[in-house]
């Protein structure tokens, strides 16, 4: 009985190591259209071949690939994505390559994708904001999709008007197998990271957010600032299966602070002020299933909406 049981705990482990190896392994896209890009000029120019194509279709996608080479500095910057992609529909784009994009002074997103467009950061590449911008580099509207695997999102300081350093996710879906997101600063909620989430006012339940799964990946040296930020690495609702959250900070919420199902990876190292130097939740829930954390509850814990279900260990 003792060989069965235990090969059958072998069986499921196995089974559960390689389905979450094949959830995690992000698809490949066709290159599509390739534009080899080295300087300003042939940016912008990539950038405006795209927005004159037409939409693509459910069941036949465009694609689109960005090939950086060099560092690129001056690069559009928005809070529309006229800049960008205009509004296309059902278009992937990718960007490849070595070297660096940098809105310079230009202020708003680097890439503001609005629904059907999806964004594919897979390069040695550093997108790089500005010490006095008024959005998040990256910002993912309803219906959009953003996935980085590789390179770095970095140095964007935002005012006390706008959320999230590096990512807003504002009711779109950004997931993260790989990269790194670092040395964002906000006045405000997700020094790295923040998703939008709506609640009922009357009983505070969730009822509207955006989506951010972590594969992989380093969340690391990220800072909310101001009189009561929260979110120093992320702040708002995350699923983490892998990667890893450390030396962040916040009032509240160093590391994460909102809603957490951590099936896996890393929170250690983050800093806040007040409350919750790894997790805070409060009026939110966090489901731990495995991966190693820090966790400091709310208190009073008796005016309720908090939930706190741990499945594994801290």
């Amino acid at each position: 009985m003792k060989k069965i049981l235990a090969v059958t705990l072998f069986l499921l482990l196995a089974l559960g190591t390689a389905a979450y190896a094949q959830q995690n392994t992000a698809a490949e896209v066709p290159a599509g259209q390739v534009f080899t890009v080295k300087n300003l000029k042939e940016y912008n120019a990539a950038l405006a071949a795209i927005r004159k194509g037409k939409n693509g279709s459910a069941g036949s996608p465009k694609y689109y690939t960005l090939d950086i080479n060099g560092d690129i500095t001056g690069v559009p910057a928005g809070t529309s994505s006229s800049k960008h992609f205009a509004k296309l529909k059902h278009i992937t784009v990718t960007l490849k390559g070595k070297g660096t994009l940098d809105i310079a002074k230009n202020k708003g997103s680097m890439f503001w994708l609005v629904d059907g467009q999806t964004l594919i950061i897979d390069g040695d590449l550093t997108l790089r904001g500005q010490s006095k911008n008024n959005r998040a580099l990256i910002s993912v509207q309803k219906g959009a999709i953003l996935e980085l695997r590789n390179g770095t999102i970095t140095g964007n300081n935002t005012n006390k008007t706008a959320d999230g350093g590096g990512v807003r996710v504002a009711f779109g879906t950004f997931t993260m197998h790989g990269g790194t997101i670092s040395g964002n600063t906000v006045s405000h909620f997700g020094g790295g990271v923040h998703v939008t989430t709506i609640f009922f006012n009357d009983i505070r339940k969730k009822v509207v957010y955006g989506s951010f799964t972590m594969h992989g990946g380093t969340i690391s040296g990220n800072t909310a600032t101001g009189s009561f930020p929260s979110g120093g690495g992320v702040n708002g609702v995350l699923t983490m299966h892998g990667g890893t959250i450390s030396g962040n900070t916040a009032q509240q919420g160093g590391g994460v602070n909102g809603f957490l199902t951590m099936h896996g990876g890393t929170i250690s190292g983050n800093t806040a002020n007040r409350n919750g130097g790894g997790v805070y939740v409060d009026d939110s829930r966090f489901t731990m299933r495995g991966g190693q954390s820090a966790v400091t509850l709310p208190l009073p814990a008796a005016e309720g909406y908090m939930w706190l279900i741990l499945e594994g260990f801290i």
